[in-house]
């Protein structure tokens, strides 16, 4: 099944990519190679791929339910495939990225490895984390100027939505059975 999901969303994120006309091997437009906001977005979405997988890792050492489970297999996954999307279109653009999750990315992962209900504490998380994902890729499509990075943001912004809407339903039934 999983392995199912995985395939799923990388031919998802792929046929995405290829829909827009756009490829990652394009070479960059010298009028809009250093564009703050594009720069800043991929800079950012990178440090949420990391702290996905990051907290999707813990979750799944830790984890009570199957629920939380799968959220973490396919948070994991997905944000590991975005990575490597960010990473090649940042190198094709001349962009360094981070490599490490931002300070508060790093607080919730060490509150994560340390909460009594794991799989609850889990479910807030990927709630507030892909809102705030979410709102900045929604910023980006809005302001980007690069068509490239504009059509990375318009991918992970459905990836994202999804995985918004698994944690959602998941914190949902559990808050219902632990209330």
């Amino acid at each position: 099944m999983n392995r199912i999901i995985k395939a799923a969303t990388t031919a998802v994120a792929a046929a995405s990519i290829a829909a827009t006309g756009v490829t990652l091997a394009q070479p960059s437009n010298a009028a809009t190679t250093h564009n703050g906001v594009d720069a800043k977005f991929l800079r950012s979405n990178e440090q949420v791929n990391l702290a996905e997988v990051t907290l999707a890792a813990i979750e799944l050492k830790r984890a009570t339910g199957p629920a939380a489970i799968k959220l973490a297999k396919v948070t994991g996954s997905d944000h590991v495939l975005a990575g490597k999307l960010n990473m090649q279109l940042s190198k094709k653009l001349g962009i360094s990225l981070p490599t490490k999750p931002n300070a508060m990315q790093q607080q919730v992962a060490a509150h994560l490895k340390k909460a009594v209900r794991v799989n609850q504490q889990y479910f807030v998380a990927q709630v507030q984390g892909h809102k705030m994902s979410i709102a900045a890729t929604k910023f980006e499509i809005a302001n980007g100027i690069r068509p490239r990075v504009v059509a990375y943001a318009k991918v992970y912004l459905k990836i994202a939505e999804m995985h918004l809407m698994m944690a959602e339903k998941d914190l949902a039934n559990w808050n219902s059975n632990n209330s």
